[in-house]
């Protein structure tokens, strides 16, 4: 993985990346609604590492993919290479996101509904995964989503934890590499 930035940034950025819960809901998202939506399944490394590769001059492979798959969900016009950007900031203004124009993301976290622009080139790393995640709830959103779901099995739409260490948080599986625990403070 080649990238313009220092180890030690980089690293942070990973570790910030592999710790966020968004990045396994859009992972889970596309491999839930494979066949129902047309997205295609890939690991969450995929997407961390295509978020991580991806220069402002031009988008990763794999990101304008995924874009022109979850945008396609969203829109009656073909969404292709030439017109996904406009079709993006069209579809950011609908979604449920702060657009704060006014302050730029200098911070090393995941907002769940806040971002600085619509335009994909400008946006922070982290600024991507949120407008990702908000084109997979989008989607879920739309009035056709009884239609689309209605043939699945209701097993494959839920989620219990794999199981619970000695302290009472919860481990996830999501069918990928990585075991997720959820801690729980006993002080809440």
């Amino acid at each position: 993985m080649s990238s313009e930035w220092p180890d030690a940034q980089l690293s942070n950025i990973q570790k910030t990346l592999q710790n966020s819960w968004q990045i396994p809901y859009i992972s889970l998202f596309a491999r839930i609604f494979c066949d129902a939506f047309q997205l295609f399944d890939f690991h969450q490394e995929e997407l961390e590492d295509a978020l991580l590769s991806d220069n402002p001059n031009e988008i990763h492979p794999f990101l304008q993919e995924l874009l022109i798959s979850l945008l396609s969900g969203l829109t009656r016009l073909h969404v292709n290479s030439g017109n996904m950007f406009v079709t993006l900031t069209n579809v950011l203004k609908r979604c449920d996101l702060n657009i704060n124009l006014s302050t730029l993301s200098t911070t090393m976290t995941i907002s769940d509904d806040t971002i600085t622009t619509t335009d994909w080139h400008e946006m922070s790393i982290f600024e991507k995964v949120t407008v990702l995640r908000a084109l997979c709830d989008a989607r879920l959103n739309k009035a056709d989503i009884d239609q689309v779901t209605e043939n699945m099995p209701a097993d494959s739409l839920r989620f219990e934890p794999f199981g619970e260490d000695s302290r009472g948080n919860k481990l996830w599986y999501f069918g990928d590499t990585r075991l997720y625990c959820d801690s729980w403070n006993k002080s809440t």
